[in-house]
């Protein structure tokens, strides 16, 4: 069993509910990972930086987020964080870019992936960095 931890984007709640994400998030590591997976989620206020004490404190072998733009909304992506999470032996999910990040080899293959991605995604971090006043 795979035990897991379920990140939601907290900024986007108003407009796709956590129920929704959930179920984005499940549906995609069904089609992605071939194992049981155990269910954690985070209910309280965190913040993507608290991930860090998070996987320190618990033993998730995986993390998934609803979306990469999770990363994205100080306009560049916290690569350093991805970076120290995959080489935790802790895998990421990134639902809505059917991502799965399994260790830090996989991280190198999506290196520049993932630094453009918030230039590739810029309109859409701005509209919902605008609309919703953040």
């Amino acid at each position: 069993m795979l035990r897991s931890l379920i990140f939601y984007d907290k900024i986007t709640k108003s407009l796709i509910s956590e129920e929704i994400q959930k179920s984005v998030i499940k549906s995609g590591l069904e089609k992605k990972i071939n194992d049981k997976i155990d269910f954690y989620e985070i209910n309280k206020k965190y913040k993507i930086e608290d991930l860090k004490k998070i996987i320190k404190k618990n033993n998730y072998k995986l993390i998934a987020f609803y979306s990469l733009l999770q990363f994205c909304y100080e306009r560049k992506t916290k690569i350093d964080l991805i970076k120290e999470l995959s080489r935790k032996k802790c895998q990421l999910f990134f639902a809505r870019e059917k991502l799965l990040i399994k260790n830090n080899k996989e991280f190198e293959k999506n290196y520049y992936n993932l630094i453009i991605f918030p230039i590739t995604n810029n309109k859409l971090i701005r509209v919902i960095l605008e609309n919703l006043k953040l």
